[in-house]
């Protein structure tokens, strides 16, 4: 049986894999374009719909993201969850989410028994690609 610090060393592990690999799809431009269809900018905000396959939000630092308008598919066989999710951030449920620096920032949506972790991608606004 593995110690709390290795359980806890080797899921920041994967989580950063997780993250470099989605990041390295943004950077070397496979992400679908169906995704930034769905991504709209009203006054500033991001709002939009998370496929199961492309768990990212992505947006500018200190742009803000109204999660009560973002939509999740929670598996690859469901459709669009667009209402009743939670959203938490370091424990603590959000409504929206800001992002202060350039990063990657994991959130976790929850509908009924349903969970996806979701990453907000932020650049900064000068930059046109994101690259971390």
């Amino acid at each position: 049986m593995r110690s709390r610090k290795t359980q806890t060393a080797m899921k920041r592990l994967m989580l950063l894999m997780l993250a470099m690999v989605l990041v390295s799809s943004l950077v070397l431009g496979a992400v679908s374009m169906e995704f930034t269809a769905n991504a709209a900018q009203t006054s500033g905000q991001v709002s939009c719909n998370v496929k199961f396959s492309m768990p990212a939000i992505c947006c500018d630092a200190g742009q803000k993201v109204d999660l009560t308008s973002c939509g999740v598919q929670f598996s690859a066989s469901s459709g669009i969850t667009t209402g009743g999710i939670t959203w938490t951030y370091n424990g603590k449920t959000v409504t929206s989410f800001t992002p202060d620096a350039k990063g990657v920032y994991a959130l976790t949506a929850t509908s009924g028994s349903n969970t996806k972790t979701v990453y907000v991608v932020a650049k900064n606004p000068d930059e046109n690609e994101y690259l971390l």
